[in-house]
């Protein structure tokens, strides 16, 4: 049995080159859009970073229980975003991964990127809760956003883990970074009178 593609959209299957049909999925050698409208990809992420922003600001009612909501806080939101990424492969790309024969492979890579959502959440509560940083609900929505945004883009990747492992190795630890110094330019903006204060004792001296 051998497969026959014309152009770049149909595979045809056939034996001994006697073609039997076209296959029930269109070829698709560049990530897509699994829903097939940006409009409507747009409009989900943008439900599901407000859902995440709305529950984190509620969180300010509770700041008592700082390391409690920053932790299960964590959880949930990992285990929603992993999850939204498992069904729209599942649902979506008909290259998802078979289990349980690449589990061994998927669950550390899903774990890893788990503990990345879960430092996400948890630092960015951190800083709200604590510190009242703004900035790192601001933040949230836009990593939340964009992370959405990407998972609901299925094919042309080598396996369907592809974005986790590029969230593991390089979005990830990116955005951590871009929290940080987030959060330092709002409190170089809060203390701007004493960092003022303290050049101009440097400059005298």
């Amino acid at each position: 049995m051998s497969t026959i593609r014309l152009g770049l959209d149909i595979a045809f299957v056939s034996i001994d080159g006697i073609p039997l049909g076209a296959s029930l999925q269109p070829l698709q050698l560049q990530p897509h859009l699994a829903l097939g409208s940006l409009g409507l990809t747009v409009f989900i992420a943008t439900v599901v970073a407000l859902t995440a922003v709305s529950a984190f600001v509620l969180q300010g009612r509770a700041a008592d229980n700082r390391r409690r909501i920053a932790i299960i806080g964590g959880l949930i939101y990992a285990v929603a975003l992993l999850s939204f990424w498992a069904g729209v492969r599942i649902l979506f790309w008909r290259f998802a991964a078979e289990f349980p024969s690449d589990l061994p492979f998927v669950l550390p890579i899903m774990i890893g990127v788990g503990m990345l959502f879960i430092t996400q959440w948890g630092g960015a509560t951190i800083l709200y809760l604590s510190y009242r940083f703004r900035i790192a609900g601001v933040w949230l929505f836009a990593t939340t956003w964009g992370t959405v945004y990407a998972f609901l883009f299925v094919g042309g990747e080598g396996t369907p883990t592809f974005f986790l492992i590029l969230w593991l190795i390089y979005f990830g630890p990116a955005t951590l970074g871009v929290l940080a110094v987030l959060a330092g330019t709002e409190l170089a903006v809060r203390n701007r009178g004493r960092l003022i204060t303290i050049v101009q004792g440097i400059t005298e001296n």
